[in-house]
Order: structure tokens, then sequence, then C-alpha cells
């Protein structure tokens, strides 16, 4: 695959940011959207089978648009795959942690680019006195995992590991770098939208992320799932999501035999049915 500047950033760093994704009017409508379903759903993290029920969220989402943007990241050249577990969060804040606590062995070498991305598109401004963005330890992806460890229990409070980001604005991040959400520092906590989705340069990653994933529905296992925001019918749902609907409710253009989308059906062998 050819290697973009994001991607060397994202080794250098264990993330980047790409400014003006998407636009003001773009962003007031999925706000709108965002919102009207959390509430109906009296939830905090969207399940996905609500999110490819909106028009705005699906049309907005499989666009392009948002296609276009994947190549600028990853380059023209090499698959990549899409997991279930897109959805639309409010207001989560989880202190510091790493995503890749579930594997077993390494999925990369420390210097390689990730197995995993993560990706965060902000539909608001984050400021440290409002919360709602990212704080991500730089360049901790390249640590051992005693070393983020010991990271994560020093439970650091320093504004330097902010990353301001504005709405529309979009941060992908390394699934191994020690971050969390950005912590409203007063009393109050207004509503603070962030579209995340995860993807992988090609398939490799997927058995061993999907399982992981199916396991939050009945296992205790990120630090999430330990507090209140434990998202178990967000997890309950993801096997529901196969790849003839999603590709239906797409731009043609999203889906170009590039993109491809690991649903639970295709990459594990047991009886996913919901």
């Amino acid at each position: 695959m050819t290697t973009t500047h994001h991607i060397e950033t994202l080794k250098r760093d264990g993330f980047f940011l790409i400014p003006g994704v998407l636009s003001s009017g773009e962003i007031d409508r999925l706000r709108d959207s965002a919102l009207a379903v959390l509430r109906q759903d009296e939830s905090d993290t969207m399940r996905p089978s609500l999110f490819l029920a909106d028009p705005v969220l699906t049309g907005t989402f499989f666009s392009g648009k948002i296609r276009a943007l994947l190549t600028t990241i990853f380059g023209d050249a090499g698959g990549i795959t899409l997991y279930p577990n897109f959805t639309v969060r409010n207001n989560l804040y989880i202190n510091w942690h790493t995503d890749d606590f579930f594997l077993p062995a390494p999925l990369e070498a420390a210097t390689d680019a990730p197995g995993l991305y993560m990706f965060n598109i902000y539909l608001q401004d984050n400021s440290r006195e409002r919360g709602g963005g990212l704080d991500v330890q730089r360049g901790s992806h390249r640590l051992s995992r005693a070393e983020r460890d010991d990271l994560i229990a020093q439970n650091l409070a320093s504004d330097d590991f902010f990353v301001p980001s504005r709405a529309g604005d979009l941060v992908v991040f390394d699934y191994r770098v020690v971050h969390r959400g950005t912590v409203p520092a007063g009393e109050g906590r207004p509503d603070r939208l962030a579209l995340q989705w995860s993807m992988s340069g090609g398939d490799a990653p997927a058995p061993v992320f999907l399982s992981y994933l199916r396991a939050r529905a009945t296992r205790k296992i990120h630090i999430s799932d330990f507090t209140k925001h434990r998202a178990q019918r967000f997890f309950n749902d993801m096997p529901a999501i196969d790849t003839p609907d999603l590709v239906r409710r797409a731009d043609p253009s999203f889906f170009d035999g590039r993109v491809d989308f690991a649903s639970f059906r295709r990459y594990l062998t047991e009886d996913v049915a919901p």
C-alpha cells in the first residue's frame, strides 16, 4: 500500500487530524438526527441498526465524500475494511486507556502502522473547558504494554495532551495509543457528539476484533463496561448488521471493490445470528 503523510504521522505520533471534513450544514443535520435517535432510544451510544435506519446519518457517512477521504488517508492501493461498530456517541468520558488490551499478542511491530484505525468526526467545537475532544499521549503506541499500563496508572492530568478540534474535524488514532475523552472542566455536561467508526488496512484483524466486539455483549472487558456507559445493547446489535443492507443504503461509490465490510457472519465460524 502507498504510504501517505497521514499514515507517517500516525506511525510517529499515534494520531493525526484532518480539519473541516464536514461542512457546517452537514454537521447541523447530523447533530439534529443523532440527538433525536439517541434521545428516543434513551442511550448515549447509537446502535448500528438505528444508525442505518436514519437517512441523514447513512447519507453522510456512506457517501462518496467519505470514500474519497479514505483514499486520502490510506492511499490508492490495497484493501480497506470497515467494522460494524459505527455509531454516534454523546458525552462518553472514559479515563486513560488503550484499545488493544484484548489482544493476547500484538498484531504488528511497534513501529508499524496500526492493525486498527479508530475514527472520530466531532460535531461541535471542543475545548479543555467544555470537553468533548480527545487527549492523546503522543508516541505511546510505540511503548511496551507494561510501559503503557504504567502511563495509564499515573493518571496524568497535564493539558499538554489535549488535541484541539473543531466541529467537522476528523481525528484518527492508533488503537494502541494511550488516550481518553477530554473531560469538561466545569460542572455542566452539554451534548458533545462524535461520529465514530473503526477500519483496518486489509482484513487480517477481522476475526480477532469481531470476536472481541461480540464478547462485549456478555462480558465486562473494556474500562467503559464498568461504568454507567456500558453499551450492552450496542454490542448485542452488531451481529445483525450484514453487508447487503449496508450496500443498499450506501452511495454506490462507497463499497467500490476496495472498501469491504467485516460482518460477523462472514468472519466468525460460530453461529452469530442475533
